[in-house]
Order: C-alpha cells, then sequence, then structure tokens
C-alpha cells in the first residue's frame, strides 16, 4: 500500500509536469518568453521525477551521475521567468546563459564519465535560496517602481510569485533533509521526509499550472527608467529641500491640474506617467518629481484620488442617474473591483456599496 501511494504521487507528478510543460510551448502560451522558463521547469521536474521513479521501482539501479545538476537548474529558471515577467522588454542575452552553467558542467561531465555530484551536492541549498532572493529582490523593487509610473495596478499580481518562492525554498530545504535519510515518528508511524517532498512538488507544479497557463496573471512590467523614477523619489532628497527647483516643480504641478481639471485624464483605464508627460510636455521624470513632492503623492495615489472623488459624486443619490457600482467603477477608469474596493476604502474609510448606503441614509 505504501509503495502504491508513493508510485501514485509519482505518475500524478510525472504526467501533470510533462504534459503542461508542453503545453506552455504551444503557441498559444510561448508568445510570453517568461513562458519559456515555466515550461521548462515542469518539464525538468518531469523528467528528474521520472528517473527518481525508475530508482524506486529499480528499473535502474544507481542514479545517473548528472542527477544533481537538475537542482541547479530551478534556480536559475525561477529567477528569470520573474525577470522576463517583470521587466519590459527583456530579451536573453549571452550573459543570462551563464546562469546554468553549473547544471551544464555537471551534465557534460557526466557525460565524460565524471561524477561531481557528491562534491557539489553540499552548494545545491545555498545556491538555490541565493537565486530566490535575486528573484524576491526583482519583485520588491517591481512593486515599489509601479505606483510611481501607473494607476492601473498596485502590484497584488506579484503575490503568487510570492508564494512560488516560499514553496520552492520548502521544498529545496526539504530535498536536503531527505538526501540524509532523515525520518519522524507521527502517530505511532515512521514517515520520511520523502512524502512531504512529493507532495510539496504536487504543490508545485499544480501551483505552476494554475497561475501559468489556467488563471494567467498578465504583469504591466516596469523598464529601467521606472526604476530609476522610483529609486529617485525615494532618495535622499525627495522633500525637495536641495538638488530640486521647487518654484519650476510648482509650476508644473499647476499645470498638470488645470489639464486633469479640464481633459479628465484620470478617468482613461491605460493612463501612466510617461503619456502624461507626453501630453504636458515634460519629461516623466520632472513630472514624477512633481507628483512626489509638491502634490506629497506617488502617481498611483494621485490619479486614484481624483478617481475617488469622481466615483463619489456618481455614488451619491440625487446627483444624476443612479449608476449601479461595477459601471461607476468602469466610468472612473478602475478595471478590477477589488482594487476599486481596495483603494475606495483606502481614501474615503469605507467601501463603495457602503458610502452609497450612508449618503443615501443623510
Amino acid at each position: 500500500m505504501k509503495i502504491d501511494f508513493i508510485n501514485a504521487l509519482y505518475t500524478i507528478i510525472i504526467w501533470l509536469s510533462l504534459f503542461f510543460g508542453t503545453v506552455l510551448l504551444t503557441p498559444k502560451y510561448n508568445r510570453k518568453s517568461s513562458n519559456i522558463f515555466l515550461s521548462l521547469n515542469l518539464l525538468l521536474v518531469g523528467v528528474q521525477f521520472a528517473i527518481n521513479y525508475l530508482l524506486i521501482n529499480e528499473y535502474l539501479i544507481n542514479p545517473p551521475l548528472y542527477m544533481c545538476s537538475f537542482g541547479f537548474l530551478y534556480g536559475p529558471l525561477i529567477f528569470l521567468f520573474v525577470e522576463f515577467s517583470l521587466i519590459k522588454e527583456k530579451v536573453f542575452k549571452p550573459l543570462d546563459a551563464l546562469h546554468f552553467l553549473p547544471g551544464a558542467f555537471i551534465y557534460i561531465t557526466s557525460i565524460l564519465g565524471y561524477g561531481y555530484c557528491d562534491f557539489l551536492h553540499p552548494l545545491l541549498l545555498p545556491t538555490m535560496l541565493i537565486y530566490f532572493l535575486l528573484a524576491l529582490r526583482k519583485i520588491i523593487v517591481y512593486r515599489k517602481t509601479i505606483p510611481q509610473v501607473t494607476a492601473k495596478g498596485i502590484g497584488l499580481e506579484t503575490n503568487w510569485l510570492l508564494a512560488l518562492l516560499f514553496i520552492c525554498v520548502i521544498n529545496s530545504i526539504l530535498s536536503i533533509i531527505e538526501s540524509y535519510s532523515v525520518s519522524f515518528q507521527f502517530m505511532g508511524k515512521e514517515l520520511s521526509i520523502g512524502y512531504f517532498v512529493l507532495i510539496g512538488v504536487l504543490v508545485f507544479v499544480n501551483w505552476i499550472i494554475y497561475h501559468g497557463i489556467i488563471n494567467p496573471n498578465y504583469f504591466l512590467g516596469i523598464t529601467g527608467d521606472d526604476v530609476k523614477i522610483a529609486a529617485m523619489n525615494r532618495s535622499k532628497y525627495s522633500d525637495g529641500s536641495k538638488n530640486d527647483n521647487r518654484e519650476y516643480l510648482t509650476s508644473i504641478s499647476k499645470e498638470l491640474n488645470r489639464y486633469m481639471e479640464k481633459n479628465r485624464s484620470y478617468l482613461e483605464q491605460d493612463i501612466n506617467l510617461d503619456s502624461l508627460a507626453e501630453a504636458l510636455e515634460v519629461h516623466p521624470r520632472v513630472l514624477s518629481q512633481t507628483i512626489n513632492r509638491i502634490e506629497g503623492k506617488n502617481f498611483s495615489d494621485y490619479i486614484n484620488s481624483l478617481r475617488v472623488d469622481e466615483a463619489k459624486n456618481l455614488l451619491e443619490e440625487g446627483k444624476g442617474t443612479l449608476l449601479p457600482i461595477k459601471e461607476v467603477m468602469y466610468s472612473t477608469g478602475f478595471t478590477s473591483r477589488s482594487v476599486f474596493n481596495t483603494v475606495f476604502k483606502k481614501k474615503t474609510g469605507l467601501t463603495p456599496s457602503e458610502y452609497r448606503q450612508k449618503t443615501k441614509l443623510n
């Protein structure tokens, strides 16, 4: 019964990984270059666990000399998936190939009859943790940058990436522990860490399938200039006390507010820092400085404050035709009900429906 349960888990992991890894390579999904790294992750899981399946059922006597090369590939693939997902117009460069050098070295030398896995195995977990930390840094930079350049998203779409990194770290630690044949007693039964490794990998595979294929998250993406703008606004002199022409920025602020009052561009769903700067004929960095240092808000807060004011007018009873809340959401530039509710409550302390009810009672 024990071996049947393990074999069933192996079969499910292998089938899901190989099938959906192949699906991600089809034209429908491979238009996003980041999906290639997600696909390779799944395919590697499928191949590695197919080999493990053969080993535990004694179809193979000894593990291949290149077995640990898989572990040195997962970290780079996850990191590159995150980077290509979050960075706009990111392209694969020769330097990016260096990430795969350790895994390629182990595989090539194994073909020549050399096995370095015993020697390199202690480096596996630190290497993977370094890549996960690098991916985490990319996510943090993205979440700090997005509010400075667009009002369309607030970075919450990266939550599944954070969860993916957490799952990877837990699985990596469990895999290292398993290599030392560690087991423990639970309710009088001896349980191997291997059980939890299999379950963890199954969670990892299904997490990718759900968020990468069934319910994909489309990231807005940021550029190098966007990152510099966000860093500038977090700099030492973000209060405008030095290296800053405050009088000039104040004039830009007045022009910005006049433009918004006249054109109501904040109602546009796709408004961003670049498009607004182009309309005002100023550099995006200058406009960002203006909003942060004169208006005292980041770009997202500035636009959403105007949107919430507009939404409040539309929600109030007796001011024209009473619109459904969903229509109010779209009319004021929001595209997500959850984002609309979150932003509205942050500004007013009430959800849109609560605000409407309150004004109705008054």
